[in-house]
């Protein structure tokens, strides 16, 4: 499967990249979601790693697919904003720690088998802490 999607990123564009989700803009345009230090699970180019960097969140952004990173890497940076992109698979989380105040996934857990969902839940939960919030 990580072939199959740093292939997909390197010689095309997915459909889910270009924008972050509606949802959450308008969560963060109406002060529903404040700033504070947040991760994207599969950020696949980055788009609502950046959003949220723009908006002054602190952001890790994590992608098992290189050439997504190396993408995402180039838009943060037109876009003037930092973000910590990491390549790194989410049911292995070997470079990631701490918690965060935010954690999205939007459609990568459901690409996942019984097997790798349960090494995310393993890995991700820790990740939380008393009030976070999970937008998934």
């Amino acid at each position: 499967m990580k072939a199959s999607y740093d292939l997909w990123y390197r010689v095309g564009t997915p459909p889910w990249v270009g924008h972050a989700r509606s949802t959450l803009v308008e969560m963060v345009q109406t002060g529903d979601l404040l700033p504070g230090r947040a991760i994207d699970l599969g950020c696949g180019e980055g788009d609502i790693a950046i959003f949220l960097a723009e908006h002054g969140f602190q952001v890790t952004a994590v992608d098992f697919a290189p050439s997504a990173i190396a993408k995402a890497r180039a838009k943060a940076s037109d876009a003037g904003v930092d973000v910590d992109f990491v390549i790194d698979d989410i049911t292995t989380l070997a470079t990631v720690s701490g918690t965060f105040d935010i954690l999205v996934d939007y459609g990568t857990f459901d690409d996942l088998s019984m097997r790798q969902r349960a090494a995310y839940i393993d890995r991700v939960t820790p990740l939380a802490k008393p009030g976070s919030k999970f937008l998934f």
